[in-house]
C-alpha cells in the first residue's frame, strides 16, 4: 500500500493492532480478497461489502487510468451511506410530487370545462375521476411528507395551545364524545410545534374513522414529577384511547410499514409518519389495540427536567 490517510490506519489497527501495515494481506485480509478478485475482471471500477472490526461497511475500489498499476480503495459507513441515500430520496420525492400535482392541476381544470355536460351518466364518470385524482394528489404529498429529512431544534415549548389547534382543524363527527382529561395550563415539553400538531392531526383522523357508528374519544395529557415516571427520561404522556373497531392482532407489525393500510381511502403514511415525527422530538410512540374494543396511542416526550 502507497497511501493510507489516519482513518483507515485506525480501523486497521482496531482489527489487528500488530498489522503489518505494508501488506495489504496483512493489514486488512477481507481487503486482499477482494482486492485480488477485482483484479481479475476487466471493469474500471467495483463496489462491494466487507466486514472490518465487527462493522459492515461498503468497499469501492477503483482503477487510476492515469498512473499505472496504481488503484483507489475507499470505504464507506453504511450508516452515513443510508443517510445519503436518505436524502436522496427526499429529494426524488420532492420532485416527483412536483411533477405530479402539476399534471393533475391540468386534470381537474380540464374536468372543470366536461362537467357542464347534461348527461347524467357522464357526471357520474366525471365525478369519479375527479375524486380518484384528488386521491391521487393526497397521496403523492403524503409520500414526499413522509421521506422528507429534518433536524429539528426542539426547544420547551407549551403544548397545550398544539393540542387545542390540532382539535380546532378537525370536524370531529356528532357521534363520536369528545373528553379532554387535562387543564389548559401550561405543559412543557421539548417539541417542533407545527409537525407535533401534524402528528396529533394523524392520530386523531385515525380514531374517529375507527368510529364510524360514534364512540368515545379520550385525550389525556399527565406531567410526572422528576424521576417517578414510568418510562424514565419522559415525564410528558399524551394519550389518545377510542373505543372504535380496533387493530387487527396480525396487522400490528404491519400498521409501521409505509403505505400498509386496510383503509381504501387511506394512504398508508399516518401511522408510519407520527412515528417519525416523535423519534425525530426524541420521543417515544406506541400503539396499543385490541380488535372490537379499541385502540390507545402513547406519545412519551421529554420535559423540562429530562435529559
Amino acid at each position: 500500500m502507497v497511501y493510507m490517510n489516519k482513518a483507515a490506519i485506525n480501523l486497521i489497527l482496531e482489527h489487528n493492532p500488530k498489522a503489518n501495515l505494508k501488506y495489504l494481506d496483512d493489514s486488512l485480509p477481507a481487503f486482499s480478497t477482494a482486492f485480488r478478485n477485482f483484479r481479475s475482471k476487466w471493469t474500471e471500477y467495483e463496489d462491494s461489502q466487507v466486514q472490518i472490526a465487527g462493522k459492515t461497511m461498503r468497499l469501492h475500489i477503483e482503477k487510476l487510468k492515469w498512473l499505472k498499476n496504481r488503484y483507489l480503495i475507499s470505504l464507506f459507513s453504511l450508516a452515513q451511506d443510508g443517510h445519503a441515500q436518505s436524502l436522496e430520496w427526499a429529494e426524488t420525492a420532492r420532485r416527483l410530487s412536483h411533477h405530479v400535482r402539476r399534471h393533475i392541476t391540468n386534470v381537474i381544470l380540464a374536468l372543470d370545462v366536461l362537467e357542464s355536460t347534461e348527461d347524467e351518466a357522464q357526471k357520474e364518470y366525471l365525478g369519479m375521476i375527479k375524486s380518484e385524482t384528488e386521491k391521487i394528489r393526497i397521496f403523492t404529498h403524503a409520500f414526499q411528507r413522509f421521506t422528507e429529512m429534518q433536524d429539528y431544534e426542539l426547544k420547551l415549548q407549551d403544548l397545550v395551545p398544539s393540542v387545542e389547534h390540532a382539535f380546532s382543524q378537525i370536524r370531529i363527527p356528532g357521534n363520536v364524545k369528545l373528553i379532554k382529561n387535562y387543564k389548559l395550563n401550561s405543559i412543557h415539553a421539548r417539541i417542533e410545534p407545527i409537525r407535533f400538531e401534524e402528528a396529533l392531526i394523524n392520530i386523531i383522523n385515525n380514531a374517529t374513522e375507527a368510529m364510524p357508528d360514534g364512540g368515545m374519544l379520550n385525550m389525556t395529557i399527565k406531567v410526572f414529577p422528576p424521576r417517578q415516571s414510568p418510562k424514565d427520561g419522559y415525564s410528558i404522556l399524551v394519550e389518545l384511547e377510542d373505543n372504535g373497531k380496533g387493530i387487527p392482532a396480525r396487522y400490528m407489525e404491519d400498521i409501521f410499514k409505509p403505505f400498509f393500510t386496510t383503509n381504501q381511502s387511506g394512504t398508508g403514511i399516518g401511522i408510519p409518519e407520527t412515528r417519525k415525527i416523535i423519534d425525530s422530538m426524541g420521543g417515544i410512540f406506541e400503539i396499543h389495540s385490541e380488535e372490537n374494543l379499541g385502540t390507545s396511542v402513547l406519545l412519551w416526550l421529554k420535559g423540562e427536567y429530562d435529559g
